[in-house]
């Protein structure tokens, strides 16, 4: 994660993202990945960013020579008013 403000004075930015169908209405989104990507964004530390399996998935492999980013698993996660457990990544850029 790069730096994104200069200030002391306000908060780490801390990211959650997932993918999944959505719909919007009137300036707001629903669904399920709206609602997964709220949850996991609460489970994230000041500065950083977590992403679901299916975002990983949707942006490929970081394996692979021109790969953008690097995933590390941060584990699987009970989450408020997800049935089951969310396995989470954490993000970086690839190299960094």
């Amino acid at each position: 994660v790069e730096q994104t403000n200069d200030e002391d004075e306000f908060p780490q930015l801390r990211v959650g993202a997932a993918t999944g169908m959505a719909v919007s209405l009137t300036g707001d989104w629903f669904g399920g990945a709206v609602n997964l990507a709220s949850r996991i964004t609460s489970a994230a530390r000041p500065g950083s960013v977590l992403v679901s399996e299916s975002t990983r998935e949707a942006v490929g492999s970081d394996e692979r020579d021109d790969a953008r980013f690097a995933f590390s698993f941060a584990g699987a996660r009970r989450l408020k008013g997800i049935k089951s457990d969310v396995k989470l990544f954490r993000v970086r850029r690839a190299g960094g």
